[in-house]
């Protein structure tokens, strides 16, 4: 059985190309939020470049195992790390690549933000700043697009930038400030670009849900009446319905 490398360009933006290599030998270019699964059939040595971080730090992917490799961004550089590596009949590969974050972010007092394609995780550790602004105990809170009423976004600028996704329900902090919801990630200057982009993904996700759950239900395999009467004519000429059982389900059908 071949070996599987996953490898996802995260948190990249703008036109930053990353080159994959196996064994030296350029594979692909991705672009941020691109994903890729190079297929082997021995171990190899595989890596990435970016133009910021030139050189290629590689590692072993073996045969018969999944390695999984996220390009990232970290304190102003791209860097190379291994998520996880198992071998191939072990691992659920499917799972485990729909559930990889689109986004994995740490943003200011104590915030950090998962952006999934179907929902968004809110955490907030616990720590001085937290307990200062009186978020310390909102702990990590999941909300999915087809629940989310509204997107409200601020750029960082005097003060801090957000992201809330407005929901139904009450939250458990009962803040009301868009700087202290749980349903708000707060972020300083440096994530201003990435969350431009981060915005107009979720803006667009919740989107889609609202159009999905508004579409009409279309009952799949419904028979009309028509199909309904021509199956007992069907049954009344072979001889197993009488003519008054025919003309009976006849009037029902056609609400005589």
């Amino acid at each position: 059985m071949a070996g599987k490398v996953i490898v996802e360009a995260h948190q990249m933006f703008g036109n930053v190309k990353t080159k994959v290599f196996v064994d030296g030998e350029e594979n692909c270019v991705l672009l941020g939020g691109e994903k890729t699964t190079i297929e082997i059939n021995k171990d190899v040595q595989i890596g990435a470049k970016v133009f910021i971080n030139p050189k290629n730090k590689e590692v072993t992917a073996k045969n018969n195992e999944v390695t999984k490799l996220l390009i990232t961004k970290a304190k102003g550089v791209m860097v190379t790390t291994i998520v996880s590596t198992a071998p191939i009949d072990m691992y659920d590969m499917e799972e485990e690549y729909q559930e990889s974050p689109i986004y994995d972010l740490k943003g200011a007092r104590g915030r950090s933000l998962k952006v999934f394609d179907n929902k968004c995780v809110i955490a907030t550790k616990a720590n001085l700043v937290s307990f200062a602004t009186g978020n310390g105990s909102d702990g990590e809170k999941t909300i999915y697009y087809s629940d989310v009423l509204g997107v409200q976004y601020k750029r960082c600028g005097v003060q801090l930038g957000y992201l809330q996704l407005e929901t139904a329900s009450s939250t458990m902090n009962n803040r009301t400030d868009n700087f202290f919801n749980e349903n708000s990630f707060t972020f300083d200057a440096d994530l201003d670009i990435i969350m431009e982009e981060v915005q107009k993904f979720v803006k667009k996700k919740v989107d889609e849900a609202k159009k999905t759950k508004n579409a009409p239900i279309v009952v799949a395999g419904a028979s009309s009446s028509a199909d309904e009467l021509k199956k007992f004519k069907e049954l009344l000429d072979m001889g197993i319905i009488s003519q008054e059982e025919f003309d009976a389900k006849k009037k029902q059908l056609l609400g005589l």
